[in-house]
């Protein structure tokens, strides 16, 4: 994750531990994300005609994921923790620690590097996570401001796919439970209702353990 991308999302999480109705509460976000966060949360915001509201639906469905399965979001110096959790929002490594935001702007032959080297150094009872956005959700107005910059750029794209299952396969991983945002799992009386499970085209939440 870029820095001014880690400033926009710490923006976004500020604003929502300030809600009375808080998914979670960060009591750090809102010095993370300075000045420069909440101006960008708000361009970002007027570029594509509102606020995102699955950002916090993530966390807490991420936060919610590390609880049940016993899991920290940090991890001992000497790597000794039993369970590990790898997500495309945000990567547990046992040796290197977190970074948010990882699959969005990694190529897929990166991201297949990446999942086969997590399941190499994950030990039994090791838990993947990801969100991955379908390509409802990568050719949507609000992703075009982006996908030009990085036209314009050089960059790649932002990554996407509707089979997040293949993805998680062929990087050494199982998939034991899938569903998309607004889903009763994956919802918190935020987003707009759908069924639970695989939703074609859409952006998906995934777990997965070693295949090995």
């Amino acid at each position: 994750m870029t820095t001014s991308s880690a400033s926009w999302i710490a923006a976004v999480r500020a604003r929502e531990s300030d809600r009375t109705d808080r998914l979670f509460d960060d009591p750090f976000a809102r010095e993370l994300a300075g000045e420069r966060g909440v101006a960008m949360m708000a361009a970002s915001e007027r570029a594509t005609g509102g606020e995102n509201s699955f950002i916090p639906v993530r966390v807490r469905w991420f936060d919610d994921l590390v609880t049940s399965t016993g899991s920290w979001w940090a991890t001992s110096p000497t790597g000794s923790a039993r369970r590990c959790a790898t997500t495309g929002s945000t990567l547990a490594h046992r040796h290197s620690g977190w970074a948010e935001g990882v699959f969005f702007y990694l190529t897929e032959p990166m991201i297949g590097r990446l999942l086969r080297d997590a399941a190499s150094r994950s030990g039994p009872g090791s838990v993947f996570a990801a969100d991955v956005i379908g390509t409802v959700g990568l050719d949507s107005p609000a992703m075009r401001p982006y996908r030009t910059w990085c036209a314009d750029n050089g960059v790649p794209p932002p990554f996407g796919t509707d089979d997040p299952e293949a993805l998680c396969t062929a990087g050494g991983w199982r998939v034991d439970h899938i569903t998309a945002p607004g889903a009763p799992d994956a919802n918190y009386g935020r987003l707009r209702d759908r069924p639970a499970g695989f939703v074609p085209g859409r952006t998906h939440l995934v777990t997965a353990e070693p295949a090995g």
